[in-house]
């Protein structure tokens, strides 16, 4: 089995924190990394990212440079800001990331790769929210986003940009969009073909540009969250497009946990893709003890994963680097 984590680094002391990582990253027998960089680096940091790169390297561990595509930039123009996602909660507008079915963000999303994959000498591009990005309501709350139910469906708040407020009118060939045509099978379809398209052009652009390895950290519930946000992950991999995938398999329940690991190897079948389930310490979705982090990396294996990727690397203590490498040892 391979072992993997996220690592998001402190860049105010990039090089101490590369010798930390590499020594708790040997005691945990990881054989490589997801090294999350933002897109807007200053040529400084550049440098010492590729010398993290070339150190971590230097020890054996496999490093895929991250990337999360669709970041606003820090000071966005105000042609940029028009091109965010933009919600309504609370009678206010809010933005977030940038929205994918605007062409510039697309192309901007693909130079960022091809950038990260020209920048270091790593051996590929990891990208995360390679999706649309949509904020649910409030009165969820983070449960929801890990929910398996139906709850979830309305929601989404939906972008309010042009390019979305466009490309809905031109499907209802009026000015607005009616609570029925949202509930409506074509309106629905013809939405996601929309999405999908938008992701797909991204990421075959990105394929086309990155030298490396393509990996991805997917949407683990394929029909309750992929695909409503244009990620196709299960049709990337049969088709070759990524060389490894992490479904991002977050919680405590180990048997959800089972079953949704299962439900996705039916999907992919032999597709050409190395799994590295994603299992989190801490995240959203919940937080595991050292034994239940260590049963969950026990079963995926058994359930047919090439491997775990542990989300995230700085939440890890002593206990789990070793007993990682224990069950590693064990699994191997």
């Amino acid at each position: 089995m391979r072992l993997f984590t996220w690592m998001y680094p402190d860049f105010e002391r990039m090089s101490q924190y590369t010798t930390g990582a590499i020594a708790r990253l040997t005691r945990m027998a990881a054989d490589g990394v997801f090294l999350m960089v933002p897109p807007e680096t200053s040529v400084t940091q550049e440098e010492e990212v590729e010398a993290a790169c070339q150190a971590l390297a230097g020890e054996g561990i496999q490093v895929h440079v991250g990337l999360v595509p669709f970041t606003a930039p820090a000071s966005s123009p105000a042609h940029m800001q028009a091109r965010r996602y933009q919600y309504r909660l609370e009678d206010e507008t809010h933005y977030d990331r940038l929205c994918p079915s605007w062409p510039e963000n697309r192309e901007l999303a693909v130079q960022r790769a091809a950038h990260m994959d020209n920048a270091f000498s790593a051996a590929g591009v990891h990208l995360d929210f390679i999706r649309y990005y949509y904020r649910n309501s409030d009165q969820f709350g983070y449960s929801l986003e890990w929910e398996d139910g139906r709850r979830w469906v309305d929601t989404y708040l939906q972008c309010r940009c042009e390019a979305c407020r466009g490309s809905r009118q031109a499907i209802t060939a009026t000015d607005g969009v009616s609570a029925y045509d949202t509930r409506h099978p074509a309106f629905i379809f013809k939405q996601l073909q929309a999405r999908k398209r938008s992701i797909d052009e991204t990421i075959l652009g990105m394929r086309k540009v990155v030298q490396g390895e393509l990996s991805i950290a997917s949407r683990v519930q394929y029909l309750n969250r992929a695909l409503i946000e244009g990620q196709d992950w299960i049709e990337w991999c049969r088709g070759g497009v990524v060389q490894a995938v992490s479904p991002m398999n977050y919680g405590t329940d180990i048997e959800v946990l089972r079953r949704r690991i299962r439900e996705n190897k039916r999907r992919l079948g032999d597709a050409p893709v190395e799994v590295l389930e994603g299992l989190a310490k801490k995240s959203s979705a919940g937080a595991n003890s050292t034994q239940a982090l260590i049963e969950q990396v026990r079963m995926v294996v058994q359930e047919g994963a090439d491997g775990a990727a542990i989300f995230p690397f700085h939440a890890l203590e002593e206990e789990d680097l070793l007993a990682l490498a224990q069950v590693k040892r064990e699994l191997m």
